[in-house]
Formats: C-alpha cells, structure tokens, sequence
C-alpha cells in the first residue's frame, strides 16, 4: 500500500513538472522569444556552457534562450513610445540611433531617461491588458539558470502563471500581435530589474554553486579542485621514496642523474625563450578598423575586493574607452559583504552602461569565482578582464575587436601588454616593470607567433564569449586562474594572441607586498602545474613535442623558480673540486655538457628579452640593474618555497595586493569623477542591494 502511494505521488509530481514545462515553452513562443532545448553536445551547462568534456546530457533545467536580437524598432513600438508619454520627436531620435547602432529602441529610450523602466512596462501591461506585478515569486519546481529570457513561471498565489518582462525584438513582437486581454490567460507583465532580482534571489545558493563547480563537476581532471587522485598521489609517494633510496644508495650518481633531467628541462625553456626573441621582432599585419555599425557588443569584467580608494580611476578609465557606450556591457563584481567598494559605488554617478553585481556568498572566495558570475550575465559577443588599478590604452578594444574579426575563428583570446605605471616609485617597482617588458613585448608575441601555448597574465584578456562558455570558464579552485585558462585552450586546440595596447597597473612597492603577491602567483602555477601534468600521461593524441612544452611551462618554471639557485650552487662545487671537468663516467660527462649548455644559454635567455622589452618599454637597463635582477631572482625563488608551504596549508587563500598606494600621474586628457549619489544607474540584482549601498 506504501509502495503504490509513494508511485502516485511520483507520478504526479512528474505530470506536474512536465504540465509547468509545456506551459512555460507555450508561454515564451507566445511572445517569439526563440527557446532552444540543445540536447547532448548542443545542451548549454550553467553559464552557458556546452559541455564538450562531459560527455553527458543535461535535465530539462538547463535551457538557455537566444540572445536578445538587436533590429530596429517598427512602427507599432513607435506609436506604443507616444501612447506612454514619449515626446514623438525624441523618439524618432532614439529609431534613428537604434538604426544606425543596432540596439533595441526600448534599451535606448529607457537609458536616455526618457522614461523609469517601470512607467514603460506599466504602459505595456496596459496595451495587453495584462496586470502589472510588483511582488511575486517565481516557480521553484522548474529553475532557470538563464537571467536575460524575459519570461518565468511563478508560483502559486502569485496573481498570474507566467511573468514577462520582453525587450528587443521580443518586445516588437508581443505589441505587434497584443490583442487586450486574449494574447496570454494567466500572464502579467513586470520591469526586467525586478523579474532579475526575483530570479537571483531564488538561485542565489544554486549559482554560487555553479560559479564554483561547473567545471570540477564536468571535467574533474580540468580542476584543482579534487587535489591529487589516489593514482597520482601513490605515484608521487613512490617517486619520493624511490628518489631517497637512490640518494642513500648513490649520492654522485644521483645528482648528476636529476642534475641531466633538470638541466635538460632548463636548456629546453631557454632556448623556447630565445627563439621567442627572434620571432617577437617581427610585428603583425594591421587589421582594417571596424565601423561603429560593425562592432560587436563588449562585456568588461572588473572582479573587485576592497577596492574604495580606486575605484573612481577605474570607472573613470572604463569611461574613457573609445567605444560606443551603447555597446559596452560593464560589470563591477563586489561581494556581498564588501561594505568598502559597495559604499564607494554609492558615491559614483556612474554611465549607463556600467552596472553593479553583487557576488552571493560562497566558497571559494577567489577572483575566478566572481568572474565566472560576471559570466553568466554577460551580454557581449566579446568579453575582457580588467582589475581594479588598471589604465586601459583608449583604443584597446576597437584593436582587439578588429584583430578578432579579421582572425580565423581558432583565435579565442588576446593578451594585451602590461606595464606599471609607477615604475620610478622605487628599484623594486623598476625591476617589475623590466620583468613585465621582457614577458609581455618580447615572451609572450613571441611564444604567440611561434603557436606555443601561452600563459596569459591577470589582466587585460579579450576572449570571444562563446569559446570562453565551451571551455568551462575560470577555475574557481586555481589562484592563477589565467595561467591555467591559457594552457587550457591550448590543450583544447584553441590559440592565444598578443595585442599590440598597453594598459597600465600599479606595481607593488614594498618588499612584504611583492612576496605576498609572488607566492600566490607560483601557488597558482603549482597548481596548474598538477593540472596539466597529467596531459602528459593522458593525452595519448599530443606529440612528445607538445608534451615537453606542457612540462616546461608548469613543472619546468616551478622547477627552475624553487631550484635554480640549487642547481647554480652543485655547478660551482662541482667546478671547486674538479668533477665538472673531469668527470668519472658517461651520466657525469653528460650531465656536466648539459649544465655548462644550460648555465651559459641561460644568462643570454634571461638577459636577452630583459635588453629587448627594456628598449620597447623605453626603460633604464643597465649593469646595476642586472645586478640587481640578480637578487630579484633570488627573491622569487623565496616566494616560490612560501608558495609551496601555502599550498599545503591553505591551497585557496588568496593574499590579497593592496592597490591605491602609488596613484598614477595625472593626464591633461582624464578628467575627474565628481562623486554623486548614485541615480539608478547601477544594475540592482538583490533586493537588499540599496540598504548595502546608502550602508
């Protein structure tokens, strides 16, 4: 008797959500909102994204809509503008930049304040005759993952089945057939803020969630997240304990054998960075500019964290960008307790096109788990990442957008250059701005013509949204989530190009700082460096080549960051006591041929890029300063056993860089961001947002 009740209850519950599913696809073709259930490798996991890597199908609750279009208004939606209150003169304004921008008529209108978002869907509730909603709550029996669909089922007590807050093109649609009254029993219309907010609140845990672990749970070999699986761990043990025996066993022997693998490994990195040196003296094809007509829609995602005391300079740069403003998508990410940056935001008067996302709590707290959220709204068909001290060239993204759109479609991501803009604050800032010179002028456009995989920096990374979505975003586990996305997409069959714009950053300018820093950078190779090892062994389709190269940017770099002053200190005393001249057999022979190899064309790898990228950034490069990258080396090998020790401790924390300490020198051509109270120009998705802010 139990048993038959439990499969009636089953039953029904399932005839319910299948009842809900029908009637929410009914209610969205009502309105032309085209829906798109993709099943298999088509189905979009959350955020959008096809899980090339999972192998497996998807529940119902994964859908996604398409974006909204962007055709110019008809003249149903104009008379619509003029019933509302719409001055006809200003409207035909607005059609005439619609048409020649490409955006929806009803996003231009609003954004002019030409009307409140809620007196224009209160006039559409009325041409439909549908009531207005202003509290409801949506269905929990059948989320949806997607924020921009424009529609979702509520429920019960809630005044109405489905809620509809249309824009674009949907919008054009739904007036042009509303018949008062007919077109949708049980449909009521809201603001698309408030249809968001409801929407957020209720998944607000499942996309922390999902922020978090959309790719260890698609791909757990792709992530950090799991640590070593039990084979690696038994086989890391048994090479530890292997490697001790052979110490106890034969000391010499065994030095000279790790000082042939390493050294082989250093001399293989040495000449990579060299022959990048050849190739990055050449210089690409200009690409032909794009019209404003042509320019795809841009998202920028700033992930900030205590970032009060700068963020008016960043505001400030983003607004200076030569963009159209209509086709800038601007997402501030805050967390949810971050009283600094949220009260700073309240202060800004900041442009339409920049809007305020609050992070929901969850764990980890990292950069890469705010950014897969600024994902998950994203409206552009072109995405880059900037942090919060940062000085973006004003033409970086027309450049970008041009150089994606004359490349062949393999071409996912753009490295733009870095430099400190506070390189002469102190020799620890300048030895900083050489290092950066060398990596972004001469490694980095090298290693991209040369098709080798590139480790892309913090900042400044253009990606074209849909590979971003097919490649499981950011690992929300890595503290060096942009190293490991570069090697990713190199690993997925993707390639990575330099950007010939600069931005500027503040360098950090006391030693504490740096060492902070530096340790969660090689904390974030380190774990890259567990991540992609494994394609050494499970890649069986990558050729040896591609292999040594994968070992070389993670293992390798480690290896050469923790040990090289090891291995500088075995080649002296071997020179002392006469072994490196003389040696007692054929693995001391080799081993001596390869050190010497290494330790001469490893000064000219490391002094060669540093002249280079000293010489195009316009930088003081001389004896002293060589001397003292020296130290600077010696500094990093320090933060590299910091970074070892943290990651056995606490392989997720985050040491946070203080910004704001050594301000930019003011330009004639940036003007000053007046505080002002901030008038509904920030996207509100909580419904406490504005009690966090006036707090």
């Amino acid at each position: 008797m139990k048993a038959k009740q439990i499969s009636r209850t089953a039953t029904s519950r399932r005839l319910r959500n299948q009842t809900l599913s029908f009637l929410y696809r009914l209610g969205c073709k009502l309105i032309n909102v085209r829906l798109f259930t993709l099943r298999h490798r088509y189905s979009l996991y959350p955020f959008g994204i096809t899980p090339m890597l999972a192998g497996r199908k998807l529940p119902m609750s994964h859908i996604a809509f398409s974006p909204r279009q962007r055709a110019p208004a008809l003249p149903h939606t104009l008379s619509f503008l003029a019933e509302i209150g719409v001055p006809i003169a200003d409207a035909a304004a607005c059609l005439a930049r619609a048409k020649a921008t490409g955006r929806p008529l009803d996003e231009i209108v609003i954004g002019a304040g030409l009307i409140s978002e809620e007196a224009f869907y209160r006039g559409l509730a009325r041409r439909i005759g549908a009531p207005f909603l202003r509290s409801f709550a949506t269905d929990p029996a059948l989320p949806v993952p997607a924020l921009n669909i424009g529609a979702a089922p509520l429920a019960p007590g809630s005044g109405a089945r489905f809620a509809l807050a249309p824009r674009g093109e949907a919008l054009d649609r739904l007036l042009e057939r509303a018949r008062p009254g007919g077109l949708m029993p049980g449909a009521g219309v809201t603001t698309p803020s408030r249809l968001a907010s409801s929407l957020r609140a209720d998944i607000e845990a499942r996309m922390a969630h999902e922020a978090a672990n959309a790719l260890p749970e698609a791909s757990p070999l792709l992530s950090v997240r799991d640590g070593c699986t039990r084979r690696e761990r038994y086989c890391l043990g048994s090479l530890a304990a292997g490697l001790l025996a052979a110490v106890a066993a034969s000391p010499q022997l065994t030095i000279s054998v790790l000082l042939l693998l390493c050294g082989a490994l250093f001399l293989f990195g040495a000449a990579l960075r060299l022959a990048a040196c050849r190739k990055a003296r050449g210089s690409d094809l200009p690409c032909p500019p794009l019209s404003d007509v042509a320019l795809p829609r841009y998202t920028i995602l700033a992930p900030l964290h205590r970032e009060g005391r700068v963020l008016g300079q960043l505001v400030q740069a983003l607004s200076l960008l030569d963009y159209p403003p209509e086709k800038l998508d601007i997402k501030l990410l805050v967390e949810a307790d971050d009283a600094e940056t949220l009260s700073a935001a309240g202060r800004l008067a900041m442009p339409p096109q920049f809007a305020v996302v609050i992070c929901p709590p969850g764990l980890p707290r990292t950069k890469p788990r705010a950014l897969n959220i600024g994902l998950r709204s994203a409206t552009g068909a072109l995405l880059v990442v900037y942090d919060a001290e940062d000085l973006p060239d004003r033409d970086q993204l027309r450049l970008a957008a041009a150089r994606f759109a004359a490349a062949p479609r393999e071409l996912a991501c753009l490295q733009a250059r870095l430099a400190p803009h506070n390189h002469a604050a102190c020799r620890l800032a300048h030895l900083f701005a050489l290092e950066y010179a060398a990596l972004f002028r001469v490694i980095i456009p090298g290693f991209a013509r040369l098709g080798v995989p590139i480790p892309l920096g913090g900042t400044s990374n253009h990606f074209r949204v849909d590979v971003l979505r097919r490649v499981l975003a950011w690992d929300a586990w890595n503290v060096a989530e942009d190293a490991d996305l570069g090697l990713r997409l190199a690993r997925l069959g993707w390639t990575v190009g330099a950007l010939a714009s600069t931005t500027r950053e503040e360098a950090v300018i006391t030693g504490r700082a740096w060492m902070a820093q530096r340790s969660r950078w090689l904390k974030g190779w380190m774990q890259s460096s567990l991540v992609h090892g494994r394609a050494v062994f499970r890649q069986e389709r990558a050729s040896p080549f591609e292999k040594l190269m994968i070992v070389s940017h993670t293992v390798g770099l480690v290896l050469a960051a923790m040990g090289f002053p090891f291995f500088l200190a075995t080649l002296c005393w071997k020179l002392c006591d006469g072994s490196l001249l003389n040696p007692s057999g054929a693995v001391d022979g080799a081993a001596a041929i390869v050190s010497v190899l290494v330790f001469a064309v490893g000064v000219v790898a490391l002094v060669l890029p540093l002249g280079l990228g000293a010489r195009g950034a316009q930088l003081r490069f001389g004896a002293g300063d060589l001397a003292l990258f020296c130290f600077y080396l010696f500094m990093m090998c320090a933060a590299a056993w910091r970074a070892a020790w943290e990651l056995a401790r606490n392989p997720q924390g985050w040491n946070k860089t203080e910004h704001g300490l050594s301000p930019p020198a003011r330009s004639s051509e940036r003007r000053v961001l007046i505080p002002r109270p901030l008038k509904n120009t920030a996207e509100r998705p909580w419904p406490n947002r504005r009690a966090r802010v006036a707090g």
